[in-house]
């Protein structure tokens, strides 16, 4: 019996590119509970009207989804700990694969900074115009529900009570 070669998938480097290019998925399985949920075809994904309604799905309510990552980007600043991982759209940017809801937040920040002067914190305005993501040239279907499988349904193994206790003692001394 023949086994079959398994698959490679080819990650470009790190890069780096404007916010604006980035285009939030409205087909994201985040979504598909919601009432306002409806499936977008691919030609239509960089559509004005569609970014807005996926950008207003992943907030919520007076931004009720993204209260948490706020908090974080004004304390903390951006930290690369997950990749922002995209796929290019053919009709220009790049689809955001895994990272929506940090997508969505900096789309909401940057708009009350340019807006109000909003006060950012530690998150500096330069992450912008330079959003480190992974670019994936060669992802399927079966790539994108494995990693949606590993990243959302799987996801980080939580640490024991003692073991959270005691980074969170030393990070205080």
């Amino acid at each position: 019996m023949a086994r079959s070669k398994p698959t490679t998938r080819r990650a470009h480097a790190l890069q780096e590119v404007p916010l604006a290019t980035l285009l939030l998925d409205p087909n994201n399985f985040r979504f598909v509970d919601r009432s306002e949920y409806k499936n977008v075809e691919e030609s239509k994904i960089a559509g004005a009207q569609v970014q807005r309604r996926a950008l207003n799905l992943v907030l919520g309510p007076g931004q009720s989804n993204i209260v948490d990552l706020i908090d974080s980007f004004k304390a903390n600043g951006w930290l690369p700990v997950d990749q922002i991982q995209v796929r290019k759209h053919s009709k220009g940017g790049y689809v955001v694969v895994e990272g929506n809801r940090r997508i969505a937040t900096l789309k909401y920040l940057k708009a009350q900074y340019d807006q109000h002067e909003f006060d950012l914190g530690a998150l500096s305005p330069t992450i912008f115009d330079r959003v480190p993501v992974v670019t994936y040239e060669d992802g399927d279907k079966v790539h994108y529900l494995k990693l949606m499988g590993l990243k959302h349904i799987s996801g980080n193994l939580k640490w024991p009570p003692l073991n959270q206790a005691k980074l969170l003692l030393q990070h205080l001394e």
